[in-house]
C-alpha cells in the first residue's frame, strides 16, 4: 500500500525516506525495500527537512542525524 502511494507521489525522495524507514524498522518487508531502492533518484535529501543534520547514509542518499546513521 505505501509503496503504491509512494509511486503515486511521483517524489523520489518519498522512496528514499521510505526504503531507510523499512530497512531499519520493518527488515523482513525485502520486496518493498527493493522496490524502493529500485526507485531510487539522483541528489541526497534530508529525511526531516526540519531536523539538523550531519550523517550521509549513501546506500539511500538521505542526509540523517548522527543517531540514525547506523548501518545495518
Amino acid at each position: 500500500l505505501l509503496i503504491g502511494y509512494a509511486k503515486r507521489l511521483g517524489n523520489g525522495a518519498v522512496f528514499k525516506r521510505l526504503g531507510f524507514l523499512l530497512e531499519r524498522f520493518a527488515p523482513d518487508q525485502k520486496s518493498s525495500i527493493n522496490e524502493c531502492r529500485s526507485q531510487l533518484t539522483k541528489g541526497n535529501v534530508k529525511l526531516d527537512p526540519a531536523l539538523k543534520v550531519n550523517k550521509l547514509v549513501t546506500r539511500w542518499r538521505l542526509w540523517v542525524p548522527e543517531g540514525w546513521a547506523k548501518e545495518n
